[in-house]
Parts: C-alpha cells; sequence; structure tokens
C-alpha cells in the first residue's frame, strides 16, 4: 500500500510536459526555430523561412511556396511571428498599426496613410521592408513622434 501511494505522490509531483510549440513561437533561439521546422511538429509544406528580413531556412513539404516570418522580440532572447512591440518588424500592415492610437497619423514609406485626428500630433512612420530575397516584404516602425521632442527612430 504505501509503494502504491509513494508511485501515486511521485506522478503528482513529477513535473508537467512542456506546453507544445506552434508555427508562431515563442521560440528561445534561432537554434531552436530550426530544430521545430525540421521535426515532425512543422506543418507539411514548402515554406521560405524569414528571422528578422532574412531567409533563414528552406522548409520542403507540398503544396505552394509559402512565407513565413519571424522577429526577435526587442528586450527579450525570445523570436516570435507577432512580437506587439513599436521596436519590432511584423508581416502584417494592420499589427503595426495598431501599436499606435486610432487618432495618431500614420504614414507608410513617407506618403500619408491615415490623417490624425483634429487636435493630434502624434505621427508615425512605417517603413515597408523588402526580405533579402525580395520574395516577401514585412514592416518596422521608422519614427514616432509625440509633439515633443525629438522623434524616437528605429533601428
Amino acid at each position: 500500500m504505501k509503494k502504491a501511494f509513494g508511485l501515486v505522490l511521485a506522478a503528482l509531483l513529477a513535473p508537467l510536459p512542456a506546453v507544445a510549440q506552434t508555427i508562431d513561437g515563442p521560440f528561445s533561439s534561432t537554434a531552436a526555430i530550426t530544430t521545430w521546422w525540421n521535426s515532425g511538429s512543422a506543418p507539411n509544406f514548402n515554406a521560405y523561412v524569414y528571422v528578422n528580413g532574412d531567409l533563414f531556412l528552406t522548409h520542403s513539404g507540398f503544396n505552394p511556396w509559402l512565407v513565413h516570418h519571424y522577429f526577435k522580440c526587442y528586450g527579450t532572447t525570445v523570436y516570435k511571428t507577432h512580437c506587439a512591440n513599436m521596436r519590432d518588424g511584423d508581416r502584417d500592415l494592420s499589427n503595426i498599426i495598431a501599436l499606435f492610437p486610432a487618432g495618431d497619423e500614420v504614414t507608410l514609406n513617407g506618403t500619408l496613410y491615415r490623417a490624425a485626428a483634429p487636435g493630434n500630433y502624434n505621427s508615425v512612420d512605417i517603413l515597408g521592408c523588402p526580405t533579402d530575397d525580395l520574395v516577401d516584404s514585412y514592416y518596422k516602425v521608422g519614427s514616432y513622434w509625440t509633439g515633443f521632442g525629438p522623434p524616437y527612430a528605429s533601428t
């Protein structure tokens, strides 16, 4: 009886398995991205995989080629598809725009994309960035100005 109780107690106290990784991350390193795409976890389709705008690896499978982006999230060692920080890139322009208040002026590559609300002096310039082999593009904040002081400039 004591042995059975001990086995049950050991099973309850054992560490839980890690949560299964998803295609969007988070990944702790570029090596972890490679491991995931080369494991049986990755979807079975052809893919170009980019990290911070550079072609990182290709994944062979079936169907037409798809593109997947990862960005190193600012101030962390984490890589994800969408970091939700104005210092990070994103493949989806609407995700970048959503980081800023709805009344802010938005320019895309220097051209007015959305006018500011009356009395709002905040302005964000978003840059469309081609990837290294021009297959796809992503977006990042070029600068953000709140109307006071120098504008924040992206790196």
